[in-house]
């Protein structure tokens, strides 16, 4: 079966869907939404589809079976309720909404569409990290005692960065933008429930004037297990970009860096052997091979809410001690 796909958003993460859905031979690009025109015309000129002012045209195709939302965070949860309800399948762009308020009205449009829902936690589909959670869940590590995940990046981008980032009303901030990916690691990899969440955002290297939003964060997690977790962002005004990952189990430590995925055993790394894949490709394999063969989302409604409840923890948390003061 080939899927009919609209994009919902035509900017450069939309971009980046319709590559993998033009590259697979199982999905075909029908459509795509944006109100910008000049964004409608490159996006037309670049990928050969049909495209559209108002996103309820795409909804309306009897052509797309599913639809890839990539708009603004604060768009979110209307326009997946409207794809639900249109019986669409779902790749919902991470975050999955601003509140738990919204999350919770789009995990019950999932629950009665006809449609199928996926939220797209794309670290969910980078080789490395898929890797390290094949050596953890084969016992290679022993059971994870903790996981780090540290992430700095330079947070202005030479294409300027939407709005929606830059305001925690609109779903902004490295927290719920960045935080969100880690957090998915940390959950993936130590594979128990969060019992406990609570951490510090702040804003260090923007002032008010430039955005109303968190630009670093700290959080500790709490797991079921006894495992615990840790998750350290910065979004510098100018800075390399780090992305670290270390899982230590009983046995062993995985660690995940720019130079790749090695094991630590013994008194030494040992490198560890990854395919390199676009991870877009992947995920999009993964979404469509569960759409065409009726098996269970790579990414379950409930593992994702699971994600989100840990990132509002957090937020809660650092909202009650900045209440308190120093």
């Amino acid at each position: 079966m080939t899927i009919g796909v609209g994009i919902i958003g035509a900017g450069w993460w939309a971009e980046e869907h319709a590559k993998a859905v033009l590259e697979l031979s199982g999905t075909r690009l029908v459509c795509f939404s944006s109100r910008s025109v000049e964004k409608l015309e490159r996006f037309r000129e670049l990928y050969g589809a049909t495209g559209h002012g108002d996103y309820r045209r795409v909804l309306d195709s009897p052509e797309v079976d599913a639809v890839a939302i990539a708009t603004g965070h604060d768009s979110h949860a209307a326009i997946a309720l409207d794809a639900l309800a249109a019986g669409k399948h779902v790749l919902l762009e991470k975050p999955m909404a601003r509140n738990r308020a919204e999350c919770a009205a789009i995990a019950d449009a999932a629950r009665r569409s006809r449609g199928r829902f996926m939220l797209g936690l794309t670290h969910h589909f980078i080789p490395g990290v898929m890797r390290a959670r094949e050596l953890v869940a084969s016992g290679e590590t022993g059971p994870v005692v903790a996981g780090f995940c540290g992430c700095a990046v330079t947070w202005e981008q030479p294409r300027g960065r939407p709005r929606f980032y830059l305001d925690r009303s609109l779903g902004g901030g490295i927290w719920m933008t960045l935080g969100v990916h880690f957090v998915d690691r940390l959950l993936w990899l130590i594979d128990s429930e969060v019992v406990a969440a609570r951490g510090r955002l702040s804003q260090r290297f923007h002032s008010a004037e430039e955005q109303q939003a968190d630009d670093a964060a700290t959080a500790a997690l709490e797991f079921a297990s006894g495992a615990t977790g840790t998750v350290l962002l910065a979004g510098y005004r100018s800075s390399p970009t780090w992305i670290e990952m270390q899982i230590a189990g009983e046995r062993a430590m995985l660690r995940l860096d720019a130079q790749g995925l090695a094991l630590g055993r013994g008194g030494e790394w040992q490198p560890v052997p990854v395919e390199e894949r676009n991870i877009m490709e992947i995920e999009w394999e993964a979404f469509a091979g569960a759409l065409d063969g009726g098996g269970p989302m790579p990414i379950s409604l409930e593992y994702a809410l699971r994600v989100m409840n840990a990132l509002f923890d957090v937020e809660a948390s650092a909202s009650a001690a900045a209440s308190e003061g120093p």
